[in-house]
């Protein structure tokens, strides 16, 4: 997804990478083409995680790709599985979900729970 908020430093730019940017200097450097890679850009809202869900789910249909691999922070592929379930579940693609390293502090754990939660009872179960 197309994500212009800010990472780490690079040395041969001389500035900070987007995440964006990052993400695609990483997979360059695990193989896989530049070609191959191609930044979304889901709706904007306040229901985030629903509409990259959306977004993907459709773009993955539309190419016709059997498998669907999510990669995000661990205290959030409860709603990601949630969201993408939603979409994909009168399509044939497999989803896989990964967790990162990122471990959230205290504070994203519990804000991650209560956006779960209204998922999960109020946006999903009413879609």
């Amino acid at each position: 997804l197309k994500e212009d908020s800010i990472t780490e430093y690079d040395r041969l730019l001389g500035r900070n990478l987007t995440k964006s940017e990052w993400s695609h200097k990483k997979l360059l450097s695990l193989g896989i083409e530049g070609e191959a890679v191609v930044e979304l850009y889901p709706a904007d809202g306040y229901f985030g995680t629903m509409s990259e869900a959306n977004s993907v789910s459709a773009f993955a249909n539309e190419r016709g790709y059997g498998h669907l691999i999510v990669v995000s922070s661990p205290y959030h592929t409860a709603r990601i599985m949630e969201s993408f379930t939603r979409y994909l579940r009168d399509k044939k693609i497999e989803l896989y979900i990964y967790k990162s390293n990122d471990n959230g502090d205290l504070k994203e754990l519990l804000l991650e729970y209560l956006k779960l939660v209204i998922y999960k009872n109020i946006l999903l179960a009413h879609n």
